[in-house]
């Protein structure tokens, strides 16, 4: 199937066969990101532990060249990447957990990761529990291209519960290892701040 065609048929992809629309929107992102966004070599290899497996993600730079999820005239795999966001947002909760539960450990790229987060803070009574565990890892707080979505649910989540379990996620927080920063204490302050506006 060329891209533009997949590009007009994918939002009926998705509805029709959800997790085979998912294997080609991870292609889609992959090439146009080996194509168009190269990896620079700092970009880090991280991982993910999600459902007793260690998922490997590579941060892409997406939060600088697609910083913005509602982005006008998308075209390509971005475009696909607003319908998956769209799909996600509204179809059948139980659906939802079933096909991230397969897809996530496939994502390979922070883009796709993010989104997810994203949406996961727009649904979280549907999609809270499976995901806020991933939010709060350190290589997913602490990477540029997933702590926006990634602190929004962790809010969106942990608003809900309790005075006392704020503070011990809080503090779990404030003990990771701040090394990568320039300024370690900043950013741990910074981080801690911006955490507790979205509570």
């Amino acid at each position: 199937m060329s891209r533009w065609s997949l590009g007009e048929m994918f939002p009926k992809f998705l509805q029709e066969r959800p997790e085979h629309a998912l294997s080609a929107l991870i292609s889609a992102v992959t090439g146009e990101i080996q194509r168009e966004h190269p990896i620079p070599a700092d970009a880090r290899l991280l991982t993910v532990t999600f459902a007793g497996q260690d998922c490997p993600f590579q941060e892409d730079l997406s939060f600088v060249w697609f910083s913005d999820p509602q982005k006008q005239h998308a075209h390509g795999a971005e475009k696909l990447v607003q319908n998956y966001v769209a799909f996600l947002s509204e179809c059948n909760a139980t659906v939802a957990r079933q096909l991230l539960t397969k897809s996530i450990p496939r994502f390979r790229f922070a883009l796709l990761l993010a989104r997810t987060l994203m949406v996961g803070a727009r649904r979280p009574d549907e999609l809270g529990e499976l995901l806020y565990p991933i939010a709060l890892q350190p290589g997913v707080l602490h990477s540029n291209d997933t702590k926006k979505d990634a602190i929004d649910l962790i809010g969106a989540v942990l608003v809900k519960r309790s005075t006392d379990e704020q503070t011990a996620t809080l503090a779990a927080i404030a003990s990771h290892d701040y090394s990568i920063y320039k300024h370690p204490e900043d950013a741990k302050e910074m981080l801690a701040r911006r955490i507790s506006a979205v509570l």
